[in-house]
């Protein structure tokens, strides 16, 4: 039948091994990408939350600052710090 010596069946065990070890390099590379997309998505959909929290943070202040002079109160920016002064009536 068939004769093979060392030297044939080492050879093919090595590319036997090669091909399987480089298929489940490509599987572990694979789930590192999807999980990286995954994380990704995650990060992506956690700005646009913290986006909208900020817009409606600076909606609410801007009604605030809108509401003051009716109390006889100023506001103003000083190194992103909110300095209040009560004006003269």
């Amino acid at each position: 039948m068939f004769r093979f010596s060392i030297r044939e069946l080492m050879l093919v065990t090595l590319v036997v091994a090669m091909g399987v070890s480089w298929l489940a390099d490509r599987r572990q590379l694979c789930g590192a990408l999807d999980k990286a997309g995954e994380s990704l998505n995650e990060s992506q959909e956690g700005q646009a939350e913290l986006n909208r929290l900020c817009k409606l943070h600076r909606e609410s202040l801007e009604r605030v600052e809108k509401q003051l002079p009716g109390f006889g109160l100023h506001i103003w920016w000083a190194h992103s710090t909110p300095v209040v002064t009560r004006t003269t009536p």
